[in-house]
């Protein structure tokens, strides 16, 4: 398994630091894919 809590938690460190103006996460989600 990847892990990818560290970049998740780089990234909500830089949304609450107000370093960036937003920051869209798009997860792999099959089942709207297929639709």
């Amino acid at each position: 398994m990847v892990k990818i809590s560290d970049k998740i938690e780089e990234e909500l460190k830089a949304i609450f630091s107000g370093d960036v103006p937003w920051i869209t996460i798009v997860w792999d989600d099959p089942v709207n894919l297929m639709t």
